[in-house]
């Protein structure tokens, strides 16, 4: 993580009144976080409540998805062209209306042993298209890293009551205030446009945060 990522992070807290904001963001991995899990971080401290998991817990996680993980990135290795373009960190949504996308995705399937988020219809109606989370590579394997934990390890997205006091103004925030005011930050200090900040943008990813 880079200067993007410490720049946003200090206008978070000083947006919010929450010191050391990134001391829970970072228990997980970089590459699946997203817009929306960074608005569900200050939202959730705003209430007075923390991860409860530990750095721990993501070594062990790390240990075990990691074959997955190198599975993944052979097979989107041996894709033949254009689907080479999948192993490049930059938007690969160029390929969305391919007609061998849903081949793709089961692949997939078999080699993660579960369905990744589901292919969505295009904008015409007369295909399907990526998920928006996974239109970049660091995109895709995060949110498939994402959709086993939510399965093998459903702990990792659990809260707890935090040992520091509530931010002083975490009253005057509602659930969209905060993700407005989120979404102008990284909007700000990425220099992006309104509609490639959504929830399901990763950082690393979608919005090539460094």
């Amino acid at each position: 993580m880079g200067l993007d990522y410490v720049e946003v992070v200090m206008e978070i807290e000083e947006s919010f009144k929450i010191p050391h904001f990134d001391a829970s963001i970072t228990l997980l991995p970089f590459e699946m976080v997203t817009a929306g899990d960074l608005c569900e971080h200050i939202w959730q401290q705003l209430q007075g409540r923390e991860p409860a998991w530990t750095d721990a817990d993501l070594r062990c996680i790390e240990k075990q998805i990691a074959p997955l993980r190198q599975q993944t990135e052979a097979y989107l290795r041996g894709l033949p062209r254009p689907w080479w373009q999948w192993c490049l960190p930059r938007q690969i949504d160029r390929f969305a209306n391919d007609e061998t996308l849903p081949t793709l995705w089961k692949e997939l399937e078999l080699i993660w042993g579960f369905s990744p988020p589901p292919l969505v219809p295009s904008a015409g109606g007369e295909s399907v298209e990526l998920p928006a989370s996974c239109r970049t590579r660091p995109g895709l394997v995060g949110t498939l890293v994402r959709q086993w934990m939510l399965q093998c390890e459903p702990c990792r997205f659990v809260w707890k009551a935090s040992s520091e006091p509530r931010p002083p103004n975490a009253d005057t925030w509602t659930r969209p205030a905060v993700w407005d005011r989120l979404q102008s930050i990284l909007m700000s200090y990425l220099n992006l446009p309104r509609e490639a900040v959504h929830p399901d943008a990763t950082l690393a990813g979608d919005l090539m945060m460094e």
